[in-house]
């Protein structure tokens, strides 16, 4: 604050009863911007060498936020700094009562985020973030930084006020973009970012073989070689993905277990590399098709030429399969949608076993845990 500099001893004792006791006693410490506006203005006025000759006078103390751009000063950033200080002070007390309590915290899908910046800015700054995210792409370092600073905003519109896709993507439109879905599951589930990277390798030749124990007919269903020992460790990772529709297969109504050709298609939808995915987008039928899901083009499913998650009717470009699967579940889970019955047991398997997100009681994904624990004892047993 390098006005207050032109300010001497008995000056600054002056304006601490005049401005700072006014601060002190507002209500969580988030006033509005008239009262904001009148402090800015009540300093400048009981100390004229602190007005500024442009504009209000008081701008560097408080200017108030426009369409697309948030409200700044002085003034403005210290009672930010407030009520993060009080923020964490809560959070320790809340913390100590709960170890008083000896109590632990449950993970729950609908839980709105916490620890996000968003929640230490008032209302008016986070509608300025979010109109001036409509309208710009760049700086992308910018971008980055409001959609992570609005995110508590947008889980609690999905999660309380019960806002659509379309909803949610008409006020953030950058939510697509490459990295945003993935920055919002991290706020929303700390440090399971890379799981599916971390795991899948190890985990995929396991599920190969309890395939080919437990659903011995697979490679009929994919239409693809029986002799695994053919493949790659690429495409083994792949089979495998393939694999957990086809083992934890969903439902289809009331009428049981759905075919595994409708398992398949709803988990991941396999077209020619000569699929016009543009058409492709025009002709889903969200009532058929809901959405998100992944669409694979190319001769070799197990080697596809290209990835996409499908949103909205639009087509987002992954990678790799693996990086379309980590993208759709993220989607699935910070637009909190219902997985597709006919697919739902293969997400919901990713869920527990990989992304390790609430416990999930179904038969078919407990009796392939109870394999793997004695197949893995049982490895090593031989080779001790």
């Amino acid at each position: 604050m390098e006005a207050l500099k032109l300010l001497d001893e008995d000056m600054i004792k002056e304006l601490i009863p005049k401005v700072g006791q006014r601060v002190k006693f507002l209500k969580e410490w988030r006033p509005d911007s008239v009262v904001k506006n009148a402090m800015a203005s009540a300093i400048v006025r009981a100390f004229p060498c602190l007005k500024d000759p442009k504009g209000t006078g008081h701008g560097a103390f408080y200017t108030k936020g426009k369409k697309n751009l948030p409200a700044f000063g002085w003034l403005e950033d210290h009672l930010r700094y407030i009520r993060k200080k009080e923020k964490r002070l809560c959070s320790w007390r809340r913390l100590e009562r709960l170890e008083t309590e000896s109590t632990s915290p449950s993970d729950k899908r609908q839980d709105p985020p916490s620890g996000t910046d968003g929640e230490d800015m008032s209302p008016e700054e986070l509608g300025a973030m979010t109109e001036w995210l409509k309208h710009n792409l760049e700086p992308s370092t910018t971008v980055t930084d409001y959609m992570r600073r609005t995110a508590g905003q947008r889980m609690r519109l999905i999660r309380e006020d019960g806002k659509s896709v379309g909803e949610i993507l008409q006020s953030y439109p950058r939510l697509l973009d490459a990295g945003m879905i993935e920055q919002d599951f991290d706020i929303l589930r700390p440090g399971h970012k890379t799981s599916l990277y971390q795991k899948w390798e190890t985990l995929a030749p396991k599920l190969v073989r309890y395939a080919q124990i437990t659903s011995p007919a697979w490679s009929e269903a994919l239409q693809c070689q029986k002799d695994v020992l053919l493949y790659s460790s690429d495409e083994i990772k792949n089979l495998a993905f393939f694999l957990i529709s086809i083992l934890f297969r969903g439902r289809s109504g009331r009428k049981g277990a759905c075919s595994v050709v409708n398992s398949l298609r709803s988990f991941i939808d396999v077209k020619p590399d000569v699929t016009s995915v543009e058409q492709y987008c025009q002709d889903i039928e969200k009532e058929d098709r809901p959405q998100p899901f992944i669409l694979c083009l190319g001769s070799n499913q197990l080697s596809p030429q290209q990835s996409f998650v499908i949103v909205e009717r639009r087509p987002i470009l992954q990678p790799s399969l693996m990086a379309a699967v980590d993208y759709c579940f993220k989607c699935h889970y910070v637009f909190d949608i219902n997985y597709q019955p006919q697919c739902k047991g293969a997400w919901q398997f990713l869920q527990s076993e990989i992304y390790e997100i609430d416990a999930v009681h179904s038969n078919t994904i407990s009796a392939f845990r109870v394999w793997l624990v004695n197949a893995d004892t049982g490895a090593s047993q031989t080779a001790v």
